[in-house]
């Protein structure tokens, strides 16, 4: 036949041959056809699609699904723990296998009620910092991200008006630091979670990210939410989500989780600066530990498989 090979198609070519097993005639089909993809090359109503997309996922109207760690090649781990922080005094022992099926029920029971196409999360404070790793395993920063929380907050309960006037401008650099241009721009809510007992910090928040989200001209919401075991005892417009069935996650208010696997240090943003706020080494270790049991984690990758029409995180 008359066919102008390459070395790459004579080499692909072959290649099909060897695992085909084909014969001279499909191999002169086959040759056609690398030709005729090669000439007839990228449509241009495609390219012109390709190119409206980009641009669409720039400004946040459309993403790419949840990442999906698993991978059944995966030898299983040991049942303890797969980080130790040194201390002076004691060791700091994380991610064993329980301590990782609570925490996956509990992100799981999150992303099932808040759509993950639909919403950011937000951890407030130091204490979520468990959640926001697991989720930041599936979609980084483009779907979660920590806030310092430690003080510069108003008294619970009390008036916020002149506090929001007065730390409108600091707050504000803080936003656009941690969370991403794209999420204002796509109308997704923000949710604003935490592990509380009072449901205090996602209160006190809530209107200060209200006012900077008008400021930029989005329709997104506010969503107050709580992990707690008091659900019933919360403020008013505060959700919350029990901790009944995974009560570990009660624990991350204290000792051996807050102060050692946060994201970020204790910040107070009304007497720190905001190039203050550096990521820490523990979080980042206690994230890689979380990340090697989501890859074995086949519940895990069912779950995930049902929201595969979710699309919320930018390109």
């Amino acid at each position: 036949m008359g066919c102008d090979w390459t070395d790459g198609d004579r080499q692909l070519v072959e290649r099909l041959e060897r695992y085909r097993g084909t014969s001279r005639r499909p191999l002169a089909r086959i040759c056609g056809l690398v030709l005729l993809v090669g000439a007839l090359g990228p449509h241009p109503a495609s390219a012109a699609k390709k190119k409206k997309f980009k641009l669409a996922a720039k400004e946040g109207k459309v993403g790419r699904p949840l990442l999906r760690p698993y991978d059944g090649r995966k030898k299983p781990l040991k049942s303890g723990a797969l980080v130790i922080f040194k201390r002076f005094h004691s060791d700091d022992a994380h991610v064993s296998e329980s301590d990782y099926r609570e925490l996956s029920n509990a992100s799981m029971a999150l992303l099932k009620r808040y759509d993950p196409a639909k919403h950011y999360f937000v951890g407030t404070g130091r204490d979520p910092a468990p959640i926001i790793a697991f989720l930041q395993n599936l979609g980084g920063r483009d779907l979660a991200t920590s806030f310092p929380a430690s003080g510069g907050l108003p008294s619970f309960g009390g008036t916020q008006a002149d506090w929001l006037d007065a730390s409108a401008a600091k707050m504000s650099k803080y936003f656009r630091k941690l969370i991403p241009s794209h999420v204002p721009k796509s109308g997704r809510n923000l949710v604003l979670l935490d592990v509380t007992n009072s449901g205090k910090t996602p209160y006190t928040l809530a209107p200060a990210v209200k006012k900077w989200l008008k400021s930029q001209g989005s329709s997104s919401k506010v969503v107050k939410l709580a992990f707690t075991s008091f659900p019933n005892e919360m403020p008013r417009g505060v959700k919350a989500i029990d901790t009944a069935p995974f009560p570990r996650v009660d624990d991350y208010m204290h000792f051996p989780y807050e102060g050692v696997v946060n994201e970020f240090p204790q910040h107070s943003i009304d007497s720190r600066r905001l190039r203050d706020l550096k990521p820490r080494r523990k979080y980042a270790k206690y994230r890689k530990a979380v990340l090697r049991r989501m890859k074995r984690d086949r519940t895990l990758d069912k779950f995930l498989r049902k929201l595969k029409g979710t699309v919320g995180l930018p390109l």
